[in-house]
Formats: C-alpha cells, sequence, structure tokens
C-alpha cells in the first residue's frame, strides 16, 4: 500500500512568455522594469563591447526578477 504524500506541493518556474501581475511595491517589478530600461537602452547604442555589456547588464537583471519572483513565492499554494 502506498502512503499519501503529506507536505508541500512542489512549485512550479513561471515560464518567461506568461504576462506577469505587476505590484508596484515589489522588488522584482522594480528589477523588471530596471531590466526592460536598460534593454531598450543597449538596442540603441552602436555594436560594440559597450552594447555587449549593456545588454549583459540588462540579461543579468531580468534574470535576478524572474529568480526572485519564483523563490518569494508562498510554498504549498497550488499552481492555476
Amino acid at each position: 500500500m502506498v502512503a499519501a504524500r503529506s507536505g508541500p506541493r512542489p512549485v512550479q518556474a513561471e515560464s518567461s512568455s506568461e504576462p506577469t501581475k505587476r505590484d508596484p511595491s515589489s522588488l522584482a517589478t522594480a528589477l523588471t522594469i530596471r531590466a526592460e530600461n536598460a534593454l531598450n537602452k543597449a538596442e540603441q547604442m552602436q555594436p560594440g563591447s559597450e552594447r555587449g555589456a549593456a545588454m549583459k547588464a540588462a540579461k543579468i537583471l531580468a534574470n535576478a526578477a524572474e529568480l526572485l519572483r519564483h523563490f518569494s513565492r508562498t510554498v504549498g499554494l497550488p499552481v492555476k
């Protein structure tokens, strides 16, 4: 006989292609906005090493925002 597993359910990572709900007081939202602004600014730069560094910084900000959103979720809530 298999016993039912008790405890929190695993939370799935949010897909980056889904629209995000924005809470103005959220640090993740602030990071996302900074990442979008940095990416827009980098896209307008001339090709070269400075543009590459700016694109890299924008991606790091976007990754930080995604990680923060992922790890700040409440564990145990059902995934919709």
